[in-house]
């Protein structure tokens, strides 16, 4: 579904991906895994057009994409939940919830609603509240109902468990592991690296911009390097 080749990505003249390779195929889940700074969330952002690749190129379906705007992306089924959530905060749940399906010509936006309530039945109890009332978790869980509105083939997940307390961290990636069964293809970026290794089906480790180790999500969570660097074994 994904092929990404020589990708680099700058912030003026800092370079912050290096020449990175990356193939995602339809319905796997694939972890980025990394330090702080290391990439991971610049890779999203250029996968999904909000940052500009500086070289390489990026295949959607055969497609090159390389260039394409971010509003096109979703149009074709690439959708993000970003880090932080950032939720429209005055507005109500489900007015958040709508937003995410603006590019949506189907007639389908309140079918779609009702799986994204039947995943988080509690933005449903809510869904006439102020987003900005909701508990950091059900934001997340907001975020990342937003984004499913797009009707995504491939979803993308900075951060979700981020700032979370471990029962609602685990809650949220259960949800992404049931997306996963349901045959979205996913690329997740997780603080978390055992749980999201656990779950994923292939696993990339980023460092300092570049793809430096490669594997099932099995095969990096008994790797040693990974154990000792990013597992604290």
């Amino acid at each position: 579904m994904l092929e990404v080749t020589g990708l680099k990505a700058r912030y003026g003249p800092i370079e912050a991906l290096r020449d990175l390779d990356v193939v995602v195929a339809e319905g796997q889940l694939v972890a980025l895994v990394g330090a702080n700074g290391a990439g991971k969330t610049t890779l999203l952002r250029v996968l999904s057009g909000i940052h500009r690749a500086a070289a390489g190129t990026i295949r959607f379906d055969g497609v090159d994409i390389t260039r394409l705007a971010a509003h096109r992306r979703v149009a074709i089924g690439i959708c993000q939940a970003p880090e932080g959530r950032q939720v429209f905060g005055p507005m109500s749940v489900e007015d958040n919830i709508l937003l995410g399906g603006y590019r949506r010509r189907d007639g389908q936006l309140g079918e779609r609603m009702e799986e994204v309530y039947s995943l988080f039945p509690v933005l449903k109890e809510r869904r006439k509240q102020p987003a900005g009332m909701l508990s950091g978790g059900q934001q997340q869980m907001l975020a990342i109902a937003r984004a499913l509105m797009g009707g995504p083939r491939m979803l993308l997940l900075d951060e979700p468990s981020l700032g979370l307390a471990p029962l609602l961290a685990a809650e949220i990636l259960r949800v992404v592991d049931q997306l996963r069964k349901q045959g979205t293809t996913i690329v997740l970026v997780e603080q978390n690296a055992r749980a999201a290794l656990a779950i994923a089906d292939l696993g990339y480790v980023i460092e300092t911009g570049r793809i430096v180790k490669a594997g099932s999500g099995q095969e990096l969570l008994e790797s040693e390097d990974v154990k000792r660097a990013y597992l604290g074994m």
